[in-house]
């Protein structure tokens, strides 16, 4: 009578219209069940749609007196309920079956399932699709003699999403496939060939490349042939020889549910292949003459069959056996209808999931439709309406999750079902005792927490303290590796991102950027500068453009490996960069009196650093100077840069303070550190070094003056520009090397007092590009 008799519960509309049209057999109201049913209602919210399958699990071990690890009860409504219990749990999204099957107790061995197992839904599906999309984004790359022949290679993010794919790696655990690494120790083949990948850069690789690394494999052969566009007989045989290869390990396994999505997979690729050759024209050839004809062309494209085999693998799915009287169903909305159960369960109670969003597919429009009686999307909802009231009439106990998260589903913004509202505000009140006043059914909303119940929330403010092993493990750092101006910048910038990154040691992860980045554009300009430093300014060659640009173009083949340069911004910056560095060199041709002393030299001190307690720390100082020159009678320390130099004209008021706490001083606080370091080797070894290893020297007198400044390549026609740092006026070498003695030591002893721990910057533009924002939550 709940949503029979009143015309506004769109539930009743079917029935409704069998009471008015007399239909047959048709008996009105017999029991008003959804009024006069005691019943207690859960309405849950989670983020996710996985965790909903979690909280089912959950919820289902719950009524079973399965207790679950690490997940705070969401407080059971009703004492009815028992291992005997009919439960259904209901799935709106039908996807979500295999994450609810998993997140079932292993206690759980007698379930009902209902519905299908969508081969779309399948990891094979993946791996199909990958395929279809490597060969898909197949490029024709020139050869790098600069001839115009193009080898079709693939791209790297299918050739890695394919070797990290779950088919794929079982297949290298049952095999096995194994290699050798750098150190000679024996690992999996797949990790091996993925970490060449990405250390050498390869954005593109040929099928010779991939059957190398693979050792010649057969599912390397398989997986990485070329499929010609209007050839798809081409990838029907290397599906079917890719089915014969999984079969083997799968069937080893005795994985059921792969197998069958192996067998259903090759009479879908069957029964394509029957139509397809229908199509071919008969080939005059005898057999005899020809025993192997080659494959003929077809009028389906390769693109076309890849829309053909999706349909028919959306209509495919695996039905499951199982006995009906379980104590358990699993089952989707329209599976549930005229059944009773005691404890339901339903996931995915969103809007637009229950019911669907509003879709009209036809050519009729609405208005037409409704006029002449016609199916609308109205119906559907009602028939959805239906069956959800239709079950709860008889349940003891009902929860519905939903998920919170706006990216849950396209359609339904994280919005709960209207389902649900009517539920709070029109169900409740109906079933109010008159008497007593209470409603008969009860609907509660609980949270779900994951983790203990002791659990406290983390602090806001991120704060690592510096115990004992943490300053043993800096100690170590600063007398063993050295402290360079790089990590200086970094822990006066920022002390938490000094702590992830030269205490703990989080590194980036690896990847493969197509475009050139700015590290590896600066790089490449480094190596080249230095190439032309050594093998011919040291040399007193002579440095033309015709030199210039095969420098350039050695160094990149050398550290770009993989990339190419024939199109798009890798282009662009090639050229940049050969014009970057032909300015820079006319530049330094009309130089006179100029002598490189060193390139890429490494240069360290030992700086003695008292501490509490008596304790003397040996901190090596170092630091890697791009370049080293004598320019008329003075000694210049180079540092390149391809971005903005900024430097200020004089000398920055309180400059001391400032190199221990101004994050903005960086580039300042890099030019003094390797001043410092030029004055202290003249002074204690009469020259600096020249050439790899410190072997020769070359003299240097106390009485040249030595300044520290940048090549800017944004302004090459401004010159050297200098660093100011003078700590007095007229300073002596000695008097510079004291001060800055000074700083460095007070710098230290803030690294090491304990009473300081490692916190995250106020100056939020500094984590702009910080690797480490994600973890510190910036």
């Amino acid at each position: 009578a709940y949503y029979l008799n009143d015309r506004a519960q769109e539930a009743g509309q079917f029935l409704r219209q069998y009471r008015e049209a007399g239909f047959p057999g048709f008996k009105g109201v017999v029991a008003d069940n959804l009024i006069q049913h005691p019943r207690t209602i859960r309405v849950v919210g989670v983020p996710t749609a996985s965790m909903q399958a979690k909280v089912a699990g959950e919820l289902y071990g719950e009524g079973r007196g399965v207790k679950g690890e690490g997940q705070e009860k969401i407080p059971p409504s009703t004492p009815r309920s028992s291992s005997l219990a009919k439960t259904a749990i209901v799935l709106a999204d039908e996807s979500l079956l295999v994450p609810v099957l998993y997140s079932l107790d292993e206690s759980v061995t007698e379930l009902n399932v209902t519905m299908g197992l969508s081969l779309r839904q399948s990891l094979l599906f993946t791996l199909i699709d990958t395929l279809f999309e490597m060969q898909r984004t197949m490029a024709e790359i020139r050869t790098k003699d600069g001839r115009d022949i193009r080898i079709p290679k693939f791209h790297h993010r299918q050739v890695i999403k394919l070797l990290n794919h779950p088919f794929v790696r079982h297949y290298e655990r049952v095999q096995p496939l194994t290699g050798i690494d750098q150190t000679g120790n024996e690992r999996p083949l797949l990790g091996l060939i993925i970490e060449e990948i990405v250390a050498s850069q390869r954005v593109y690789l040929g099928e010779k490349e991939l059957l190398a690394l693979g050792n010649g494999d057969p599912l390397f052969r398989v997986l990485f042939s070329r499929w010609p566009a209007d050839k798809p007989l081409v990838a029907i045989q290397a599906f079917y020889d890719l089915i014969d290869l999984l079969r083997a390990v799968y069937r080893d396994t005795q994985d059921a549910i792969e197998m069958e999505y192996l067998y259903l997979f090759y009479s879908l690729l069957k029964q394509l292949e029957t139509t397809l050759l229908k199509q071919q024209p008969a080939n005059p050839k005898s057999p005899t003459q020809n025993p192997q004809p080659e494959i003929p062309n077809s009028p389906v494209t390769l693109r076309s069959f890849r829309q053909f085999l999706n349909e028919l693998i959306r209509q495919t799915t695996i039905p499951f056996t199982s006995d009906g009287n379980s104590a358990l169903q699993v089952m989707g909305m329209l599976e549930t209808r005229a059944l009773d159960f005691e404890r339901v369960i339903v996931l995915s109670a969103n809007e637009g999931i229950l019911p669907q969003s509003r879709r009209l597919n036809s050519l009729i429009p609405f208005d037409i439709s409704r006029e002449k009686g016609l199916p609308t999307y109205r119906d559907q909802e009602a028939v959805m309406a239906y069956h959800f009231y239709r079950l709860l009439q008889r349940a003891d106990e009902v929860v519905l999750l939903y998920t919170t998260s706006p990216d849950a589903y396209g359609s339904s913004k994280g919005e709960p079902s209207r389902f649900l509202r009517q539920l709070e505000h029109e169900l409740v009140p109906a079933t109010r005792d008159a008497a007593t006043g209470q409603s008969r059914t009860v609907l509660t909303k609980p949270s779900v927490r994951i983790g203990k119940p002791t659990d406290t929330l983390v602090s806001p403010d991120l704060i690592v303290p510096k115990t004992d092993s943490i300053l043993t493990a800096l100690k170590e750092r600063l007398t063993k590796r050295g402290l360079f101006p790089t990590a200086l910048n970094q822990f006066v910038s920022c002390s938490m991102a000094f702590y992830f990154a030269r205490v703990v040691g989080i590194a980036e992860e690896e990847d493969i950027d197509e475009k050139l980045g700015i590290g590896e554009f600066g790089d490449w300009l480094h190596q080249t500068l230095e190439t032309l430093d050594i093998q011919y300014r040291m040399a007193h060659l002579p440095v033309t453009e015709e030199v210039v640009k095969q420098v350039l173009a050695e160094k990149f083949m050398t550290l770009m490996k993989g990339r190419v340069v024939d199109s798009g911004m890798n282009m662009l910056l090639y050229d940049t960069a050969q014009k970057l560095m032909l300015d820079f060199v006319a530049q330094q041709n009309q130089l006179t009196n100029l002598a490189i002393i060193s390139t890429e030299q490494t240069l360290d001190s030992v700086l003695l650093v008292p501490l509490d307690g008596g304790e003397v720390l040996p901190v090596r100082v170092a630091g890697k100077i791009d370049r080293i020159e004598q320019y008329n009678h003075s000694i210049r320390i180079i540092d390149y840069k391809t971005g903005k130099v900024d430097l200020p004209a004089k000398t920055p008021a309180d400059l001391p303070d400032k190199l221990r706490h101004d994050g903005k001083m960086g580039k300042i606080r890099q030019l003094w550190v390797y001043k410092y370091l030029v004055l202290k080797h003249i002074a204690e070894r009469g020259g600096l070094p020249r050439g790899a290893g410190h072997q020769e020297l070359y003299p240097v007198s106390a009485a040249l003056p030595v300044e520290a400044g940048f090549y800017s390549f944004r302004d090459v026609a401004g010159g050297l520009k200098a660093n100011p740092v003078h700590f007095v006026a007229d300073e002596t070498p000695a008097q510079y090397m004291a001060e800055s003695e000074e700083v460095l030591r007070q710098i230290i002893r803030d690294m090491l007092d304990t009473t300081q721990p490692f916190v995250r910057t106020d100056t939020l533009s500094t984590c702009q590009y910080c690797d480490y924002k994600g973890i510190c939550g910036r």
